[in-house]
């Protein structure tokens, strides 16, 4: 079931709980191409513990800037980064595992740029994927995203 907006929180809040809904759907059943079920879905920096949930993702945000360009309008630049680790697999070719986990990732933020109406537009501006030493038990890698929103100049919870 698709995530349904608070009216008591702000646009940027159900957005991101929007976005971390996605991820958590994600199911790796063949049913919609994806390849990972993520144990864990944070809304933090992964910790080593965490990584012992492997495959776990994390969704960050960075701060964010707000121009009040069109009245009566805040319009806002967010940047994110979604952060995953997924267990090593004997055998597997690491860069290509590493490229599958990080277009997962892009098909899941991606899939309604809009996320439900919410935002103008959510677009990839980049990743850094890390194969780990040959002896790492993990693979994983940070994808970046950059979100723009707008809301009510004196309410951040209305459109």
């Amino acid at each position: 079931m698709a995530y349904e907006p608070d009216p008591a929180k702000s646009i940027r809040d159900n957005i991101i709980l929007h976005l971390m809904d996605r991820l958590r759907s994600m199911r790796a059943d063949g049913r919609e191409g994806y390849s990972v079920t993520w144990n864990r879905v944070l809304r933090s920096e992964l910790t080593p513990a965490d990584i012992g949930f492997a495959p776990v993702v994390a969704l960050l945000e960075l701060p964010e800037r707000k121009t009040a360009a069109t009245f009566p309008y805040t319009h806002c630049t967010l940047p994110l980064e979604v952060e995953f680790r997924h267990p090593r697999r004997e055998g597997d070719d690491v860069r290509s595992e590493l490229l599958r986990l990080m277009t997962d990732v892009v098909r899941a933020m991606t899939t309604d740029p809009t996320c439900g109406g919410l935002a103008t537009d959510l677009v990839e501006t980049g990743n850094d994927l890390d194969p780990g030493q040959p002896e790492a038990k993990h693979v994983g890698g940070i994808v970046s995203f950059s979100l723009t929103y707008r809301h009510r100049h004196d309410d951040p919870r209305s459109i």
